[in-house]
């Protein structure tokens, strides 16, 4: 949810550790020298996507990686294809 409605770079959405996230003000501050773009910025995330990655948040368990996906390129990339079938 947030890859789709944040504007983030997939390497920047796997990249995030709780530390990039304001979850008060629903506000993602990426790792900036990750992505393409190399000046800070932050992108706002809607109620919907609080709401995923709130559920997405209790039920992994994140105790191996400081990350908040610890997920490969590859991984992403096999989620928006089987996301893309549900939809078709």
């Amino acid at each position: 949810m947030l890859y789709a409605t944040t504007g983030l770079r997939r390497q920047e959405i796997l990249s995030l550790t709780p530390e990039d996230i304001d979850y008060e003000k629903r506000i993602i501050t990426p790792n900036n020298h990750l992505g393409e773009t190399k000046k800070s910025w932050c992108s706002f995330y809607n109620e919907e996507a609080e709401t995923a990655l709130n559920e997405y948040l209790a039920t992994k368990n994140h105790s191996r990686s400081r990350r908040v996906f610890p997920m490969q390129r590859q991984e992403v990339v096999e989620l928006w294809k089987t996301a893309k079938k549900r939809l078709d």
